[in-house]
């Protein structure tokens, strides 16, 4: 956090010289409007102005992305929800399974623990 300080302290430095130093007047014309401002100050609105735009430029990316980090949380919830049922209803036909014999049969159980145990695609 201190090395991002010093930097931002070196940055407006640097920027407190560069506008002591650029102090001539220049007059910027545009659509007709007229402006005046040290040089320093133009390229200073310059600069907020590219910001700007490339914030504005960013905001449906921004918005996107979040619209499929929702959807995609809902879809993972509704898995996680499906897949506590799968499992419920896994144990139950396990219970029932071995109350008729009395103990569990084996092979559905190595076949219940070689399908958990597959990679999934």
């Amino acid at each position: 956090m201190q090395v991002f300080m010093f930097a931002a302290l070196a940055i407006s430095f640097v920027a407190v010289l560069f506008a002591l130093q650029n102090i001539v007047p220049v007059t910027v014309t545009f659509l007709g409007w007229r402006f005046e401002g040290s040089l320093a100050l133009v390229l200073f609105v310059a600069l907020v102005a590219g910001a700007l735009i490339s914030v504005l430029a960013s905001v449906p990316t921004l918005v996107r992305g979040r619209w499929t980090t929702t959807h995609l949380r809902k879809q993972v919830a509704t898995l996680e929800a499906n897949l506590r049922g799968c499992r419920e209803s896994l144990q139950a036909a396990q219970r029932r399974h071995t109350g008729a014999t009395g103990q569990p049969d084996q092979a559905a159980v190595s076949e219940v623990e070689r399908a958990r145990d597959r990679p999934k695609p």
